[in-house]
């Protein structure tokens, strides 16, 4: 028997819905990165930070998907994984609530994902 080639998707039907989240996000993000920017020089508020962040994901595909949905918004950058401890670190441009952020990457990607994948 050969091996299964590309990833195995269990919920075909969640992949629009979260395409659509993501997109979203992306044109929200665009604009609040282009306000910060501007709004810089004037009111210098914005705090970039690391943030640390426990994953239930293991799939690589998912994961693969994680990291360009958090790569593509403007104002948050995947930085590493390990595999090891589970823990994901991304970059954010404007890290006013580390939980709050924690929460969107779980329930707003990392749920879809593993319903999509695993």
């Amino acid at each position: 028997m050969s091996p299964r080639l590309g990833p195995r998707l269990r919920r075909w039907d969640k992949i629009l819905h979260l395409a659509w989240i993501v997109f979203i996000d992306i044109l929200r993000s665009n604009i609040a990165v282009v306000a910060l920017v501007v709004t810089h020089g004037r009111h210098g508020r914005r705090h970039s930070d690391f943030l640390d962040i426990p994953l239930e994901l293991r799939d690589t595909s998912g994961l693969a998907w994680l990291a360009v949905i958090i790569t593509a918004t403007p104002g948050t950058a995947w930085i590493e994984y390990d595999s090891s401890r589970d823990r994901l670190i991304i970059h954010v441009f404007d890290l006013v609530d580390a939980d709050g952020w924690r929460a969107l990457i779980k329930n707003r990607y990392e749920a879809f994902l593993l319903e999509i994948f695993e």
